[in-house]
């Protein structure tokens, strides 16, 4: 809509049409206003509708101090919202890629640029998003984080819902990537900030990856957040593509299930996970074997372990990184087993020394698994 009032007022203006002029520009400008949304684009449309109103008084001969000031204003805004996105998407792009980070504008451009621009403008919300995103990006420096988490929180609904999205996601990777994903003030930290864009629905197209679906189980099972899990996998499962839905709200259930100790309602749920995909299929063999473990089958737990190797070393199309995880779980269960069955507890202070050289998939599970066997004998 607004771009068609644009291409009309530019029409009018070429033509000189000055009596149907400011009806159509007050209609223009109740399209803009009327969106909750003042990010990059608004800015930019309030330039140009204000170029087009300064066209029209040089035809009327009524100078506007104040109509070339707010098109001088929202030009600049526009400007430095812009080059702010570009500059942090191009940072990514080269950290991503492993790229040289020299560019046209060096690094120092951005905050010469904040020393000359006014504070009216510098201070702006969404001008002070885009800075501290950009800043979090350049710099890895923790104030930027704590700053941009405050503003989206605050000031969020100014920004687009990709970009609020986007932003929420520059947060996490930053978490991950400058602290231990094992500590748990870490893992509530990603939690509440994935909490927060499900909370303010600003999933892409208003669906939600079925992997965005499962970490957020998983991490709210960790921090034992059991009620709000149940309401999650309950109310939001129906945004899943229709594919994953079913066997992704199973496997979220059977996780839910296992953690509460509920192991047959968490078999139950394994079997229905119909899914043909790698992650699914090795996610059922890894939660089986916890279950068979858990409960002391050992010779379902024997067979299961066999079939997990054999499915690890015949599928090509799993890569080395995931199939290295899953090969140092199964040694560590199959150790820890026959410790357990044959009672030989003498030997957990070897896997346990074996185990934290390691990084594998659910460490932390054996772990927790070693440490009960040894306070129990």
């Amino acid at each position: 809509p607004f771009t068609v009032k644009k291409h009309l007022l530019a029409e009018i203006n070429s033509r000189k049409i000055v009596t149907v002029f400011e009806r159509n520009y007050r209609e223009t400008k109740n399209l803009i206003s009327i969106n909750t949304e003042k990010d990059i684009d608004y800015f930019e449309n309030e330039f140009i509708l204000a170029i087009e109103k300064d066209n029209y008084n040089s035809f009327i001969n009524r100078f506007s101090e104040k109509d070339i000031s707010f098109a001088q204003k929202n030009l600049l805004v526009f400007f430095v919202m812009k080059i702010l996105e570009i500059q942090n998407y191009m940072l990514f792009e080269c950290r991503i890629l492993n790229l040289d980070r020299t560019f046209f504008l060096n690094d120092g451009f951005i905050d010469d640029l904040f020393k000359k621009i006014p504070a009216e403008i510098s201070q702006l919300p969404q001008v002070q998003n885009y800075y501290n995103a950009f800043k979090l990006e350049q710099t890895d420096n923790e104030k930027y984080y704590k700053k941009l988490k405050v503003l989206l929180r605050d000031f969020g609904s100014l920004v687009e819902k990709e970009k609020h999205y986007n932003k929420y996601i520059d947060m996490i990777e930053f978490i991950k990537r400058t602290k231990s994903t094992n500590d748990l003030k870490t893992v509530r930290e990603i939690f509440l900030l994935r909490r927060e864009i499900i909370e303010k629905g600003l999933f892409t197209e208003n669906f939600m990856k079925n992997m965005f679906f499962l970490n957020m189980v998983k991490s709210g099972l960790r921090l034992k957040e059991f009620d709000w899990v149940k309401f999650f996998i309950n109310n939001y499962y129906n945004l899943l593509l229709e594919k994953y839905k079913d066997s992704t709200k199973d496997l979220a259930l059977a996780y839910l299930y296992f953690e509460e100790k509920e192991l047959n309602k968490s078999l139950e749920h394994l079997s229905c996970v119909k899914y043909e995909d790698n992650f699914y299929n090795l996610e059922i063999k890894n939660l089986s074997a916890r279950i068979y473990f858990e409960t002391d089958e050992y010779e379902s737990l024997i067979s299961l372990i066999n079939s997990y190797k054999m499915y690890l070393s015949k599928n090509r199309s799993i890569d080395s990184k995931t199939k290295d995880s899953h090969s140092a779980f199964i040694n560590s269960l199959t150790k820890l087993s026959k410790i357990k069955e044959l009672k030989k507890f003498y030997k957990l202070d070897k896997l346990t020394d074996e185990i934290e050289r390691k990084d594998f998939i659910n460490k932390r599970w054996i772990a927790e698994k070693i440490d009960e066997l040894m306070s129990l004998h």
